[in-house]
C-alpha cells in the first residue's frame, strides 16, 4: 500500500462532524490522523529516511521558472487555474496540481481537472465510510494472510516470522533470536525469500534474501549482511515475515524482473463493487518491489473492459514521463493484454465482498503462471497512483455519488 505520510490538522478537524462512531474513538481517530498513521504503522518510524521518497513536494518558484522557459506557460495564469482547483471538492494542493501534471493537460477541460482529489484526503475519505475496526485485519499482514487463507483466497506462502516479542503464529515457525534465523536460512531450500516487514507500508525495510553463505544473508541489489546485521534488520521496528518468492507470469516477466501487481481500487456500495480503475505496478532492473517511489519504476494503467494497457507513466511531477516503450528493453507497452484478466477481475470482487465493511479498499494482485494470487489487501489506497497513470482524476460519477450516499455532500459539487 502507498502512504499518506501526513495529514494537517485543519484536515482533521473537517472529519469529525461526519464521522459516524462514538465521540472517544472518533477523538482518538482525530489524533491519529493529526500523527499521519495509526498505531499499526508505528514499524514505520524505523524507516524513517526511505519514507521521506514517498511524499512529493516542488518549490514554487523552481516550478514556476520552469513552466515560464520550457513550457512558455505564464505564472499568472497556472495560479488561477491552481486557485480554482484548490476550492473544489477534490482540494487540490499546490503539490498535487504540478504532481499530476495539471499544468500542462491541455486534453483536460477545468470540469474534468476538478475530479482530481488530493492524496491528502485519503485518510479523510477511509475513515468517515469505512468500519475502521476492521483496519487490523488488512494491515497486520499476518493477520490478513490468516483471513485470506481461511476464506480460500489464493496467498503468498509464509515461510517463518522473525519475531522478538513473543507473539505465537500458529504453526508458522517463529525466529526469536540470531540463532532461530542461522538455523532456518542453514536449512532452508526455499530461496530466493522475500522479507517485509509486518506492520508497515510501501515496501520500506523489504528485501530478497538469496541465499546463506559463509555466516552471512546474501541479498539481491544490496550487500551481504552478517547473520547479527540480518537479525537486526529483520527486526527492524518490529516483525518481518519470510515468505517465498512470487513469479510473474511469462507476459509480465518480460517487463519486470521482480514480483508487479495489480492495483485495484474499491468503492463498496448498496448497488454492489464499484472499481473505476486498475493499473500495474512495473518494477526497474535495480528495484526489488514495485511501490512507486523506488526509482525507474513505472505504472501502466490498465482498460477495465480488456485489461489491455494504455498508458505507462514513471516519474513524478515535472519529472513524469509517458511512455509507450520499455526504456530498458524497447518492448511495446501500450495495448499489451493482461493476463488472467477476467480472473483478477472475479478475484477482485470476490475479495472485496468478503472486506465489505471497508468500504473503500484497494487490493494488490500478482499474476503468476497459474493465475491470479492476492498479495495485499488495504484499507484505503493512494489516489495519487491511480491518477498518475490514467492522466484522469479518481471522482468518476460513481465515486462521487458513493461518497455522498456515505455522508460526504460535499462531492455532490464535482
Amino acid at each position: 500500500m502507498e502512504i499518506v505520510l501526513s495529514c494537517r490538522g485543519v484536515l482533521a478537524d473537517a472529519c469529525t462532524p461526519t464521522y459516524s462512531g462514538t465521540k472517544p474513538m472518533r477523538g482518538v481517530l482525530m489524533k491519529l490522523l493529526g500523527r499521519g498513521k495509526a498505531p499499526m504503522y508505528k514499524q514505520l518510524e524505523a524507516f524513517g529516511e526511505e519514507t521521506k521518497s514517498q511524499k512529493y513536494s516542488v518549490d514554487r518558484r523552481t516550478f514556476f521558472r520552469y513552466a515560464a522557459k520550457e513550457l512558455k506557460l505564464l505564472p499568472g495564469d497556472l495560479s488561477k487555474e491552481y486557485f480554482k482547483l484548490s476550492r473544489g471538492p477534490g482540494r487540490l494542493t499546490f503539490n498535487d496540481y504540478v504532481l499530476y501534471q495539471l499544468y500542462q493537460a491541455a486534453d483536460l477541460s477545468l470540469a474534468e481537472k476538478r475530479r482530481f482529489v488530493s492524496g491528502d484526503l485519503m485518510w479523510r475519505i477511509a475513515i468517515n465510510v469505512n468500519d475502521m475496526s476492521w483496519q487490523i485485519v488488512t494491515e497486520d499482514k499476518f493477520l490478513s494472510y490468516a483471513v485470506l487463507r481461511q476464506l480460500r483466497f489464493p496467498i503468498p506462502e509464509t515461510l517463518a516470522v522473525v519475531d522478538e516479542s513473543g507473539r505465537c503464529y500458529g504453526e508458522t515457525a517463529v525466529l526469536q533470536k540470531v540463532s532461530d534465523l542461522g538455523d532456518f536460512l542453514t536449512a532452508s531450500d526455499a530461496f530466493p525469500i522475500f522479507a517485509k516487514p509486518n506492520h508497515a507500508l510501501g515496501s520500506f525495510g523489504a528485501m530478497i534474501i538469496k541465499g546463506f553463505e559463509d555466516s552471512k544473508l546474501v541479498l539481491e541489489s544490496a550487500a551481504p549482511l552478517s547473520l547479527e546485521e540480518g537479525f537486526g534488520a529483520l527486526t527492524k521496528g518490529g516483525a518481518f515475515l519470510l515468505q517465498r518468492v512470487v513469479r510473474n507470469h511469462p507476459d509480465i516477466e518480460v517487463l519486470s524482473p521482480h514480483l508487479s501487481t495489480i492495483r485495484l481500487t474499491n468503492f463498496i456500495g448498496k448497488a454492489g463493487v464499484i472499481t473505476p480503475c486498475a493499473l500495474l505496478k512495473l518494477t526497474s532492473a535495480g528495484s526489488i518491489a514495485d511501490n512507486y517511489w523506488r526509482k525507474g519504476n513505472m505504472m501502466a494503467d490498465i482498460d477495465m473492459e480488456t485489461g489491455r494497457m494504455r498508458r505507462v507513466v514513471t516519474g513524478k511531477g515535472m519529472d513524469m514521463e509517458v511512455l509507450t516503450r520499455h526504456p530498458a528493453s524497447g518492448e511495446e507497452l501500450i495495448g499489451r493484454q493482461i493476463p488472467y484478466w477476467q480472473e483478477v477481475l472475479d478475484l477482485n470482487e470476490r475479495c472485496a465482498h468478503c472486506f465489505a465493511p471497508i468500504k473503500f479498499q484497494s487490493l494488490d494482485v500478482a499474476v503468476t503462471p497459474s493465475g491470479p494470487k492476492i498479495v495485499e489487501i488495504n484499507t484505503g489506497g493512494a489516489f495519487d497512483l491511480p491518477q498518475m497513470a490514467s492522466g484522469r482524476g479518481m471522482l468518476t460519477p460513481d465515486v462521487c455519488d458513493f461518497l455522498v450516499a456515505n455522508g460526504m455532500a460535499e462531492f455532490a459539487k464535482v
